[in-house]
């Protein structure tokens, strides 16, 4: 059994998905996470609705979720992923940050909400720390 003070160790490889209705936001973060040691992108999806498809197909550690796409928005889509698999950690990616956003996400399941202009650095480090358990919202 663990010792309290252990630090919970980040798995080898965090299989991630991209969800976001932008292709070039897609593109790019599929990049970045690609290029960070330990991170394996599974899948990239355009909405919520094939966010939902890819989630259950590969069963990823974590999902970077924008929060506004058309048809099944990311707070949908998160409601209903973190239904069915609860241990998945999904980080939320907006350009309105506004405290009703981060709600809905929070609210739908979201570990985290990060602004767009921050993602790229800010990403790979937030799950890291949120796949590893040591903060969760």
């Amino acid at each position: 059994m663990d010792s309290p003070d252990e630090i919970p160790q980040t798995p080898a490889t965090i299989r991630v998905l991209v969800a976001d209705d932008d292709p070039f936001v897609r593109d790019a973060l599929k990049l970045i996470l690609s290029l960070e040691d330990g991170f394996e992108v599974v899948g990239a999806a355009q909405d919520g609705q094939e966010a939902v498809a890819l989630a259950r197909r590969f069963a990823p550690s974590a999902i970077i979720m924008d929060v506004r796409m058309p048809g099944m928005d990311g707070v949908a889509a998160t409601r209903l992923i973190m239904s069915e698999a609860p241990q998945t950690v999904i980080v939320g990616l907006t350009a309105l940050d506004t405290d009703s956003v981060r709600q809905e996400m929070f609210s739908a399941g979201a570990a985290e909400v990060i602004m767009k202009v921050d993602g790229a650095e800010k990403l790979a480090p937030a799950i890291r720390r949120l796949i590893s358990g040591l903060h969760r919202n």
